[in-house]
């Protein structure tokens, strides 16, 4: 490889292990939306690799795929996507989902605050997350498409 390849290929493992750390650091403290926008924030690292793939230095990209993440919940007897502040205050029953665009669930986190929830309930909203998560999937990689050769 050349040294431009190797220059690129270190600033991308700078960038990805300083956020891996950041991650860590802020374990619980994260919200669905720094999940989802994570593979965002590795911004210039993601540049990075697809200019080295684009430009066949490596023969596929190193990523995995994508991950995003979504909270959902009662409110007033109705399941809501993308509670904010106000709804989650009032929700019935709140949930924080994490998928991979493979359809898998990395977590799922629910708490009924004002009534135990039922089966029918909980299906109902695990499938309004998916539909979220495949909004914000393809959102991600509109974004990531935009990113210059």
């Amino acid at each position: 490889m050349n040294a431009r390849v190797n220059d690129l290929i270190a600033r991308a493992t700078v960038v990805v292990l300083f956020s891996l750390l950041s991650i860590n650091l802020l374990g619980e403290y994260m919200r669905t939306g720094h999940v989802t926008g994570l593979l965002l924030l590795v911004g210039e690292s993601l540049v990075v690799v697809l200019t080295i793939v684009r430009r066949r230095a490596i023969s596929a990209s190193p990523l995995h795929g994508q991950v995003a993440a979504i909270s959902v919940g009662i409110v007033a007897g109705s399941a809501v996507l993308d509670l904010d502040y106000a709804e989650d205050s009032q929700a019935e029953t709140d949930m924080n989902v994490v998928m991979n665009n493979g359809g898998a669930y990395i977590e799922v986190q629910g708490s009924a605050e004002g009534h135990a929830f039922r089966r029918h309930e909980l299906d109902a909203l695990l499938n309004l997350a998916s539909t979220g998560i495949a909004q914000l999937f393809a959102l991600q990689a509109q974004s990531l498409d935009t990113a210059p050769p």
